[in-house]
Formats: structure tokens, C-alpha cells, sequence
């Protein structure tokens, strides 16, 4: 190995998105450009529009699941994603309307869908 050492530093930088940058080279292909601007232009999808049999469900729900203290799943809407929390409600804040759950405070506005776990043991 002729007397020299080598050393191996690994350097973690943080991740930067780039945004459109990494997209650049693929719009000088002019069957690709507008296919990539349609991409860039959509905007996040909107909550979707409950009745008032879903609220009445939802609330009948969030009621048993409380007093029996049992699991649920909630689904949630949150910066143009759905999102699924599992826990116990613990307490509703009726001044911010929000429920309490084990690991995440949901407003009751953002919830789309509320389902109660089924028990294993």
C-alpha cells in the first residue's frame, strides 16, 4: 500500500429542494415542456363537501368512541393532504373546537371522516 493511509469523511449535508431547477433540462424538449407546466400549476386539492348525515355519523361516533374510550381512526384534511391519525380522544376543546387525541389536536372543521378501531384482546 506504498506507506500512504486514506481516510473516508462523510459529510451530511441537509437536503435543499430545488424546485423547477431539477425539471429545467426535461423543458427543452418541447413535447415535455407544457405537460411539466400543467404539473406545476395544479393546485392542491380542495376538502370535500360533507352532508349533514355524515356530521350526524361523525358525531354519534366521536360520542362512543369517547365515553366507551375507545380507539378511532380520524381523517383529516390538512395543507391540501388527507391525513390519518389513530389514538383515544381524550377531551374536546369546545372554545378552539378542537378534539384532543392521544398524539394530535384536530379541528373539528378539517376532519372528514371519523371511524372507531376495532378492539383486539
Amino acid at each position: 500500500m506504498n506507506g500512504r493511509r486514506w481516510s473516508v469523511v462523510i459529510v451530511a449535508e441537509p437536503y435543499v429542494d430545488r424546485r423547477m431547477l431539477k425539471w429545467l433540462p426535461f423543458q427543452s424538449l418541447p413535447e415535455q415542456g407544457g405537460d411539466l407546466a400543467d404539473v406545476f400549476k395544479t393546485a392542491p386539492p380542495d376538502m370535500p363537501e360533507l352532508s349533514e348525515d355524515d356530521y350526524s355519523l361523525m358525531q354519534y361516533r366521536f360520542e362512543e368512541a369517547f365515553v366507551a374510550k375507545r380507539q378511532v381512526c380520524i381523517t383529516f384534511f390538512r395543507s391540501g393532504r388527507k391525513v390519518q391519525e389513530h389514538g383515544q380522544i381524550l377531551g374536546f376543546d369546545p372554545f378552539h373546537k378542537t378534539i384532543i387525541m392521544t398524539n394530535e389536536s384536530v379541528h373539528v372543521s378539517d376532519i372528514i371522516a371519523l371511524e372507531i378501531c376495532c378492539d383486539v384482546g
